[in-house]
């Protein structure tokens, strides 16, 4: 491959010799005292994007065009600290979004516009793990453009890492909806019992980690889907004997989650809602 523009010494537009593809390559020097024609170092290459027949990559394209190319290398950064984080891959598109709206941040910094983010205290309650990576985010932006973006992007920067595992449409509105979602349930969880939940319990990140993936099970359910849990009628009586408080809660829930969703919720849901519910309101 030779080089067929160079962006910055990290990032280079390449051609392939032999069928005339195209792609951005990232990797650190890899466009380093390199001019056009120069062939491309492919040992350098940390993260490549075809050109190819690929609106999203083409939207990078347009993008790197029209910002500088270290939003680029910033989104990928915070990809790979968050994949390594969170122990997952994310799809090519989390690229395209982070740089834009990367881009967009620190343009509202530069005009000194701040805006509040109403999601914060949700998101950083939540999303523990990928608001961490967001503030975290806000440090190596800082190190590496010196930019100070306001506590407010963590929340942010956390709901493209979320929006981005979700398996629908990867629209940031379901990100809100769900987001939401939890909120509401932990309310009437803390209502039902008239208490506060102890966040700061294995109990309580369990409950959320059941509950993102009933929400994006909604999302997603298909009538065709046939991988329901059976429980037996005797641990549904069970369960509404030794916790009925908990059971009531989840039968509370599942009604709210209705509104947004005709999908019929079977019983055995209930079954599991109530036992997280019950874990997390135990002292």
């Amino acid at each position: 491959m030779r080089i067929k523009r160079i962006f910055n010494n990290n990032i280079v537009m390449a051609v392939d010799n032999l069928d005339g593809h195209e792609i951005i390559a990232l990797g650190k020097g890899i466009g380093f005292r390199k001019k056009i024609g120069d062939l491309l170092e492919s040992d350098k290459i940390e993260q490549r994007f075809a050109l190819q027949k690929n609106p999203a990559v083409d939207r990078l394209f347009s993008l790197l065009n029209e910002n500088s190319p270290v939003f680029l290398e910033l989104a990928v950064e915070i990809v790979k600290k968050a994949e390594q984080e969170l122990n997952l891959k994310f799809r090519k598109t989390i690229y395209l979004t982070l740089m834009d709206h990367l881009s967009f941040a620190v343009s509202r910094m530069a005009e000194d516009k701040q805006y509040e983010s109403s999601f914060f205290p949700e998101v950083s309650r939540l999303y523990h793990q990928e608001y961490e990576i967001g503030k975290w985010s806000l440090d190596h932006i800082k190190e590496k453009i010196g930019v100070v973006l306001p506590i407010q992007e963590a929340s942010n920067i956390a709901l493209h890492l979320i929006n981005a595992q979700i398996e629908s449409s990867g629209e940031m509105s379901q990100t809100m909806k769900m987001t939401k979602q939890l909120k509401d349930i932990l309310n009437i969880v803390k209502y039902t019992f008239n208490r506060p939940i102890d966040e700061n319990t294995l109990s309580y990140d369990r409950f959320l980690i059941h509950l993102r993936f009933f929400l994006q099970h909604l999302q997603n359910y298909s009538e065709k889907e046939d991988d329901k849990i059976s429980v037996s009628e005797n641990l549904v009586n069970e369960i509404k004997s030794k916790y009925p408080k908990s059971y009531q809660c989840s039968d509370k829930i599942i009604k709210y989650l209705k509104t947004f969703s005709p999908v019929k919720i079977a019983d055995e849901e209930k079954v599991f809602l109530a036992i997280h519910i019950h874990r997390v309101t135990s002292r």
